[in-house]
């Protein structure tokens, strides 16, 4: 999909340009390509602290920009300098080993430059920074898509939590219950990671627009872009908070079915209790040494009737009792 065609054609006052793309291995011939007025988008991945601070000398960035792009697991942010703008976005990730399935981004946009700095992959990311490639668009456009990327990415990755919740809730109503504790709370802590970046994000986004008019080569038709796309991060806040509910539900389930089997358990070893405490008692009455029990209780039919017919015939009136009230079929 071409994630770089939500903008309206070119002839309605936006200045476009070709964007040049750069990755780590090119970092050097950044200042030779802005001398010669092209825009370039510098995507760095995995980037080495040398070729990092490389680049913030290429661009002139400030030293404190340089120093938060060297650190990652921050939370997310914007912040505003005299001719650039600074940004910490998140978008979600499908790699294989990454846990919290989150990739943090760092963005600096100017007018004739952008730089994204991703420690894990994005592959949505990569593929946009293929695509643009010779495209002619404006600074603001190609923004707009990258923080559109980002945003995009945590709809697959919403969709295989929630199979997960699902999944785990057809398992626990089936009384499927042996480790489905830790599957719960390891679901909770990756979706909590989530949500809590995205609410932060959101917060943060809110800032966009009014630091963007602010600054050089702004178009005042790119906003409402701009404001659709904070709508989208909503949404994704609110289904991660769904999600969330949906988890605590799903435990509640799980102690209530737990709870459940252990009530049943309780009750067949009191069902089992009940069979032999009269056959006990019997057992026990027979089985003292009383001198006419002894003189007339001493032939087969009467070992027959009252050793064996008596107590299968108790069992077989406990039996037919419990049948009668349903505890077989719990």
């Amino acid at each position: 999909m071409d994630e770089i065609s939500d903008f309206e054609p070119a002839g309605n006052g936006r200045t476009r340009f070709p964007i040049t793309c750069v990755d780590n291995s090119a970092i050097d011939s950044i200042s030779e390509k802005r001398a010669r007025g092209e825009f370039v988008w510098v995507n760095l991945r995995d980037a080495s602290p040398e070729e990092i601070k490389q680049t913030g000398r290429e661009l002139e960035l400030h030293p404190l920009t340089v120093e938060d792009m060297l650190e990652f697991d921050q939370r997310a942010k914007v912040e505003e300098y005299d001719n650039y703008a600074y940004i910490v976005s998140y978008g979600a990730t499908m790699a294989e080993g990454d846990n919290d399935m989150l990739v943090e981004i760092h963005i600096v946009y100017a007018s004739d430059y952008l730089v994204t700095v991703a420690k894990e992959e994005s592959i949505e990311l990569d593929n946009l920074h293929e695509q643009s490639k010779n495209r002619e668009l404006s600074g603001q456009e190609l923004l707009h898509s990258v923080l559109d990327v980002l945003v995009d990415s945590y709809a697959p990755v919403l969709d295989r939590f929630d199979a997960e919740i699902e999944q785990l809730e057809e398992l626990i109503v089936q009384r499927d219950l042996r480790g489905r504790e830790l599957e719960i709370h390891h679901v909770r802590r990756r979706l909590g990671r989530i949500d809590r970046v995205v609410h932060r994000q959101l917060e943060s986004f809110t800032r966009i627009r009014e630091m963007l008019r602010r600054m050089p080569g702004h178009h005042p038709d790119d906003f409402p872009y701009f404001r659709d796309l904070q709508d989208h991060l909503i949404h994704v806040g609110e289904s991660a908070d769904a999600m969330r509910d949906r988890i605590a539900g799903l435990f509640e389930l799980y102690m209530a079915a737990l709870d459940n089997r252990q009530n049943i358990i309780m009750k067949q070893f009191t069902v089992i209790a009940g069979i032999f405490l009269p056959l006990s008692v019997l057992t026990g009455f027979f089985g003292m040494n009383f001198g006419w029990m002894v003189r007339e209780i001493s032939d087969g039919t009467a070992f027959l009737a009252l050793g064996i017919a008596l107590p299968l015939a108790i069992l077989g009136g406990i039996l037919t009792f419990i049948a009668s009230r349903g505890l077989f079929g719990e």
